[in-house]
């Protein structure tokens, strides 16, 4: 019996056959290379906005801007940076270190319960009011941004109220000693009682709607300026009809820093 030998099908010359492996190499590697460029591009963004946003090229400084951030945005508002010009009027019953007769000014934006707020109070107020404040050269005034705490911004303005500046300056100093401000009434309460205001007539501003305006309206001032967080100061002139004109600070800087600024305007 006669074997049949299959004999294969010629290849046909017109097909391309495709090395899967020489096509996919390159192409992970391009996939690759576009997603290094993505990291590369976001990253570079977020440095530029970090200089824009926190360097005045003040020297040995870091003007990074250690504050706590606003939960709301105020339109079309642009925000303040380090050095940017900026003014303020002071009202009657803005609580004050020092005297309003001083050729400097400082205006404190800040939030109790903010921890760079804090840093501020505990690290380097206390050295710009004996340098500067106790010397006369500078006015310190503090006004509330309360982004986190306003019944602690309210029990402020309570404590200026029922006591003046000097029953403020001890509710300032006693809420930044505590371990942890609660914005509840039971601790405002406490702290009032422990600088020696009266408890019922203090709750009782506590809880009144004047404090609440106070309050709001302090919020609001800040928020107009284009201040974007807690703490920030203007630091400039005091004109007799109590404005302030000057620049911004942004962030718990560091008492040098403060040092520089402030001699612009002595």
């Amino acid at each position: 019996m006669a074997k049949t030998t299959q004999k294969s099908a010629p290849q046909d010359q017109n097909v391309i056959e495709l090395d899967l492996k020489v096509i996919l190499t390159p192409l992970a590697v391009l996939i690759s290379g576009l997603f290094i460029g993505i990291v590369l591009i976001v990253g570079l963004y977020g440095i530029n906005q970090t200089l824009k946003n926190g360097s005045t090229g003040v020297k040995g400084t870091d003007t990074t801007a250690d504050t706590e951030t606003t939960q709301e945005t105020a339109g079309e508002q642009t925000t303040l940076s380090n050095g940017d010009a900026v003014s303020t009027k002071i009202s009657d019953n803005t609580p004050i270190a020092g005297d309003t007769g001083a050729k400097v000014a400082i205006v404190e934006y800040s939030d109790f319960a903010c921890g760079y707020c804090k840093r501020h109070a505990t690290e380097t107020l206390d050295q710009i009011l004996s340098n500067y404040v106790d010397q006369g050269k500078v006015a310190y005034y503090f006004k509330s941004f309360p982004i986190f705490t306003p019944l602690n911004a309210a029990g402020g303005y309570c404590a200026e109220k029922l006591g003046g500046d000097s029953a403020f300056l001890k509710y300032h100093q006693s809420m930044y000693s505590q371990e942890q401000v609660t914005g509840e009434e039971a601790q405002i309460l406490s702290v009032a009682k422990s600088i020696g205001l009266d408890e019922g007539s203090f709750k009782e501003c506590l809880n009144s709607d004047e404090a609440t305006a106070q309050a709001t309206a302090d919020y609001d001032e800040a928020v107009s300026l284009g201040i974007g967080g807690t703490p920030g100061f203007i630091v400039g002139k005091l004109n007799d009809d109590g404005t302030v004109e000057g620049e911004f600070v942004s962030g718990a800087q560091a008492y040098s820093y403060f040092e520089e600024v402030i001699a612009k305007y002595l």
